[in-house]
């Protein structure tokens, strides 16, 4: 279960959004003040934070602040939730290192659904970290070059678009791992000349693995998720 920490003073909010999100199957842990709030971010480490800006004894700036400037926990999702909805403290909020900034009165249908796609943010952004910072070395017949955008199997160059440039080289980062279509989504769609849209994955998929033919198995479909790279690891 995904854990969510509500830091409100209000009673009656803090009551209504933690009976929400238990129906959404999250786990719920709240604070009525930013000091006690600030030490359940270290102790229970949530997946997501919700946070009122006036709370006693340490008000939601200061705790955003120290959340957003510490590497142990700055990557944990943010969400403002506040009384002051003019477009200046909006803009200030975001800009003390909120990922979001809803304002009450609130819909919580709608505070709910931003909590569902920061969720998948930080879980694309965890995984696209890890395809940048893999470095491990791979046992296979493919030869890559990053610089030219060239890639060869057995000295036989392939010829391939940028898009299935891009996705064969995130596939081969994080070789026996699984990407989603989201995963592969959210890595093409970084590049601003490139956009593309789920169901072109496959066609991409199945365009890279005709061009590999008698070594189109090193690309296999995870059914129902998306896709991974089958290589030895040296």
């Amino acid at each position: 279960m995904k854990k969510i920490l509500i830091i409100e003073d209000d009673q009656h909010i803090r009551e209504l959004l933690a009976y929400n999100l238990e129906r959404e199957k999250f786990e719920v842990i709240t604070a009525e003040n930013g000091k006690v709030g600030l030490d359940l971010i270290y102790e229970k480490k949530p997946h997501l934070i919700i946070l009122d800006l006036m709370i006693p004894e340490l008000n939601g700036v200061e705790v955003c602040q120290k959340v957003k400037t510490d590497p142990l926990v700055k990557n944990i999702p943010l969400i403002i939730v506040s009384a002051k909805g003019q477009e200046s403290d909006v803009i200030y909020g975001l800009g003390i290192g909120a990922d979001d900034y809803i304002t009450k009165p609130f819909s919580t249908k709608e505070l709910v659904a931003r909590i569902y796609a920061r969720l998948r943010n930080r879980e694309q952004k965890e995984t696209l970290d890890k395809i940048e910072a893999n470095t491990e070395k791979i046992k296979t017949p493919v030869d890559i070059n990053y610089d030219t955008y060239q890639v060869k199997i057995y000295g036989n160059l392939l010829s391939l678009t940028l898009t299935e440039f891009k996705l064969f080289c995130a596939l081969t980062k994080v070789p026996k791992k699984v990407l989603t279509r989201d995963n592969l989504l959210n890595l093409l769609n970084n590049n601003e000349t490139i956009y593309v849209i789920d169901r072109n994955i496959d066609v991409h998929i199945l365009s890279i693995r005709k061009k590999l033919g008698q070594h189109r198995n090193l690309i296999r479909t995870v059914r129902g998720i998306g896709y991974k790279y089958e290589a030895e690891i040296l």
